[in-house]
Formats: structure tokens, C-alpha cells, sequence
């Protein structure tokens, strides 16, 4: 796929305007009372899902807005007064549509203060990554009609003039392998511009009359292949139990290079129990250790103050699938989610991975799509 893109300036801080600071603070301040639900039929497209737990919640009080993030297969839903949010609570474990639900309460800017000693993490509020979704959403629109042996720069310059009125254009794509894709691409930042473009729809294009239609990434072949391996990978990882139990160590000497750092916690440590990984990040001036069993990381929590070549070490806990998963039926509800430590120390050898497994299946899909088309070819022929 040959691709444009334009130079972008730096972007507007949220205050730069009167009315986008105003409807940032109208989006928070209805924000403060919220739930997450999760385990419904993710199935639905987005808009199902927002009315059918709409309707499920309404009992429970003023809805002050639903946020569905199709990709975490999770709802937000935020309530006008604490009774509200207390009361969706309590239809935890309920069922909608033969399907039995969970809600957790969502970190808010009321109900997500800083952690005190001895817990994990501090939490983003759900609703300042919202807005911060919403205002940078990116929309993309598809175009046919075009004849594909013209050059591609011939197209992508005809697709620029003719749709950069729409809204804030990010790229258009043409494509180079028509046998894996036909149609070209126009990406927009904000949804504004999915309705202009929408209208240019049977518009002439020189001598050409372009087909356009809405094109939402979710829907190709290839985004869902990619997003069930890329699941599959973190599952794996989420189930490995040599990551369940583990760490954080700060204030050691950070001038050490990173094998000696490595090697003197590796010592310091091993009297707690079996460490099955150990993980310096330099950058943040950290080391994870992961341990076999959760007595071993009790008893390493319990050097936190020891000495390390002459410096006094913090311990703390690490987030991980075990300590800070999703919340089950019956468990307490708690504030916030954070990703678990192994997701982020693993995450470029799993997009390493991911790339190589994609690669190999568009060659393989393009590889059958040939074969199919000669077989029709043939099939018309004869």
C-alpha cells in the first residue's frame, strides 16, 4: 500500500480554546460516577451494545453518558450521583441478552486518589483517555472506481485534492497489490469528517466516479486475524505462572551497567525463593523480580529497607495477571486497572512476533486469491 502523509504541527493543548476547554470540563464533570462492564455479547456492533446496557442500567439512575471500547470488550457507563453508580453495582452477576455480567467501578478523577504504601499503581481516570480517544478518533473512508493501472501518485493526488476539504486529513493509501486489496484510503482525524466525506459519495474524479463508502479498520479480514493472534499471545503470557508473582525494586545503585544490577539483586534476593525472571529497566531506574510462588514474593516484600551495596532499597508490588486482574462475580470491587508489568517488558518481542505471523498470512492469503482467480478465469473461459 503507497502511502501520503502530511506534515502535522504540534497539537493544540485541550485549553487552546474557549469551547474546547468547555467541552472538556463538561465531559469530566459528568464523569465522576462510573462502572465498567464486561463479559456481554461483544459480538453486537457498538451501537447494540450501548442501547442494550443502556436500557439494563436505566433503573439505576440518570445515565450521564456510555463509552464502548470494542477492543477491550469492556462499557463504561457513568451516572449522575453516587446512589446511581452503587446501585448499577449491584447488578452485578446479572444477566443481559443469556449472558452473565461483570461491573467494576472505573478510576474517576473523585474516586481514584493516589495509592497509599503498599498498593499498585496509580491510575489514568477512564474518562481523560476517553476524551482523549474521541478528539484524536481517526475515520477512514474507502474509495473505488479508479483504474488500477494508472500510477499510483496520478491517484493519490487526485484523492488529495479532491477529499481534503472533508476535515483534517491524515493519509491517503492507494493501493500497490490489487489481487490483496482494491481500494484506496482516505484517513481523517475526528468523526466530522466521515459525513463530508460520506457526501463526495457517485462524485466525479476526472473521468472517473468514486464509490465511496465508510471503511472502519475492525471490519477487514486482516485487523481481525492480527487482533485474535495478538489476544492469543498476551493470553499465553497471562497464563504463564512464572509471571504471576513478582516485584518492583527502586533506589539501588543505578550507575551499575545492567548485567551487575542484575546479578547483585539476583544474590539479594535469592534466599526468598525460586526467581524465575529477573527484568532491569534502565530508563525508569527499576528491576522486576519474578518469583515461583506468592510466600517468595512476601518474603521479598519484606526486604524492602535492606541495603544493596551500601544503598536502601524500596520494594513494591507488581501488577500482574494474578494481583490485578479484571474482577470475577463476588470478588470486592476495587479502583482502576492497571497492565500488568510482563505485558509491558514482553511487549516488542510479542509485536515481533505478530509482524512475522501476519506477514506469512497475507502471502499465504494473496497466494490463494491468485489461485481463485485463475480457477474463474479458467471457469469463464471454458
Amino acid at each position: 500500500m503507497d502511502t501520503y502523509s502530511r506534515k502535522r504541527s504540534a497539537p493544540k493543548e485541550p485549553f487552546d480554546s474557549e469551547p474546547a476547554a468547555k467541552e472538556k470540563f463538561n465531559y469530566i464533570s459528568s464523569s465522576w460516577y462510573g462502572i465498567a462492564v464486561l463479559g456481554y455479547d461483544t459480538s453486537l456492533p457498538e451501537d447494540e451494545v450501548k442501547s442494550t446496557l443502556t436500557e439494563h442500567f436505566s433503573s439505576c439512575g440518570v445515565i450521564t453518558h456510555v463509552y464502548v471500547c470494542t477492543l477491550d470488550e469492556c462499557t463504561n457507563i457513568y451516572f449522575s450521583k453516587k446512589e446511581g453508580e452503587a446501585s448499577a453495582m449491584d447488578l452485578n452477576a446479572s444477566k443481559v441478552g443469556g449472558f452473565k455480567i461483570t461491573t467494576m467501578r472505573v478510576a474517576t478523577v473523585r474516586s481514584n486518589r493516589h495509592s497509599g504504601p503498599g498498593t499498585v499503581g496509580f491510575c489514568i481516570p477512564a474518562h481523560f483517555l476517553e476524551f482523549s480517544r474521541e478528539n484524536t478518533k481517526r475515520v477512514r473512508i474507502s474509495v473505488e472506481g479508479f483504474s488500477h493501472g494508472r500510477p499510483t501518485d496520478e491517484i493519490k493526488s487526485e484523492l488529495i485534492n479532491h477529499f481534503k476539504s472533508c476535515g483534517d486529513l491524515i493519509s491517503v493509501e492507494v493501493p500497490t497489490d490489487p489481487i490483496l486489496e482494491s481500494r484506496a484510503f482516505v484517513n481523517y482525524h475526528g468523526h466530522l469528517a466521515k459525513e463530508r466525506a460520506l457526501q463526495l459519495n457517485g462524485s466525479d474524479i476526472g473521468n472517473w466516479k468514486a464509490l465511496v463508502k465508510f471503511a472502519p479498520r475492525e471490519e477487514d479480514l486482516d485487523y481481525q486475524v492480527s487482533l485474535r493472534y495478538h489476544r492469543s499471545l498476551y493470553s499465553d503470557l497471562a497464563n504463564d505462572e512464572r509471571f504471576w508473582y513478582g516485584i518492583a525494586v527502586l533506589w539501588y545503585d543505578t550507575s551499575l551497567p545492567e548485567d551487575q544490577v542484575k546479578s547483585i539483586l539476583t544474590e539479594h534476593f535469592s534466599s526468598c525463593g525460586v526467581i524465575t525472571r529477573v527484568y532491569v529497566c534502565t530508563p525508569d531506574e527499576c528491576t522486576n523480580i519474578y518469583f515461583s510462588k506468592k510466600e517468595d514474593e512476601a518474603s521479598a516484600m519484606d526486604l524492602n529497607g535492606s541495603k544493596v551495596g551500601g544503598f536502601k532499597i524500596t520494594t513494591m508490588l507488581l501488577a500482574t495477571a494474578i494481583s490485578n486482574p479484571r474482577l470475577a462475580p463476588g470478588d470486592e470491587p476495587t479502583v482502576g486497572y492497571s497492565i500488568p508489568a510482563p505485558f509491558l517488558e514482553f511487549a516488542r518481542e510479542i509485536n515481533k512476533k505478530l509482524e512475522d505471523y501476519m506477514t506469512e498470512w497475507r502471502a499465504k492469503a494473496r497466494r490463494e486469491r491468485v489461485i481463485k482467480a485463475r480457477r474463474e478465469q479458467k471457469f469463464m473461459a471454458s
